[in-house]
């Protein structure tokens, strides 16, 4: 499955365009991030799923989240991008 996953074409346009040919120094593997937040609710939350829900559980979902009870959150998020590189002059994420 790996082989399979890194010989994919990642644009059908350029069949050479594989992961298997991202060298190690075009890449970076679980590159951490932080990313700023503004104060986030139980309500803000909720909002967020109601306008940007993309299914109809999702939307449905928001009308709940404000019985989850939690304290507001201010700061950052702290997360890990599986995979960024190099290729062909563009950055991919």
């Amino acid at each position: 499955m790996a082989s399979r996953v890194l010989s994919a074409p990642l644009d059908p346009e350029r069949p050479g365009f594989v992961l298997k040919t991202i060298g190690t120094e075009s890449r970076l593997i679980e590159l951490e991030f932080y990313f700023p937040l503004k104060c986030i609710n139980a309500a803000g939350l909720a909002n967020v799923f109601a306008q940007h829900g993309i299914s109809e559980a999702a939307k449905n979902f928001s009308g709940n989240i404000e019985r989850i009870g939690f304290s507001p959150v201010r700061g950052f998020a702290r997360g890990f991008i599986d995979l960024v590189f190099h290729y062909d002059n563009r950055f991919y994420l």
